[in-house]
């Protein structure tokens, strides 16, 4: 929630407080808050990410992201993704936009490969690398 709405609730009640953090079933208008923030940070923050580390964006879309970097700016791009998705509210061009927060987590694979490789086999290794990092973080 936006943090006036969280004050709003929590001025009402001080045990508010405690209720906004409670796990609420995915119902849908969860559903439609989480495709929003998805949305938001695939069209509006990604991309600008991407630019800034002099990449190109291959495809963007809720949570999957596709882009073409050079190696000197791969990982710092990838660390500036996953604070920027962790973050709760972003302002773009005036507006405000959510994300999906602070406890969200996201995984990815990073492949470096010269040009002239074959990009399906760099496809292959880049979404073995998510498979692992996902594998990783079930067993924390």
């Amino acid at each position: 929630m936006h943090p006036k709405l969280v004050k709003y609730f929590e001025c009402l009640n001080p045990e508010n407080s405690e209720r906004l953090n409670a796990r609420r079933p995915v119902g849908p208008a969860l559903h439609a808050s989480i495709s929003a923030a998805l949305a938001n940070f695939a069209l509006h923050i990604a991309p600008n990410i991407i630019r800034q580390h002099h990449g190109t964006v291959i495809y963007a879309g809720g949570d999957d992201l596709l882009a073409l970097l050079p190696v000197e700016t791969a990982l710092p791009c990838a660390l500036a993704l996953v604070r920027a998705y962790r973050n709760d509210w972003v302002k773009v061009d005036g507006r405000e936009l959510f994300l999906m927060g602070v406890r969200a987590t996201i995984s990815g694979g990073l492949v470096i490969v010269h040009a002239k490789d074959d990009l399906r086999l760099a496809l292959q290794d880049a979404r073995a690398g998510e498979e692992r990092a996902k594998a990783a973080a079930r067993m924390r």
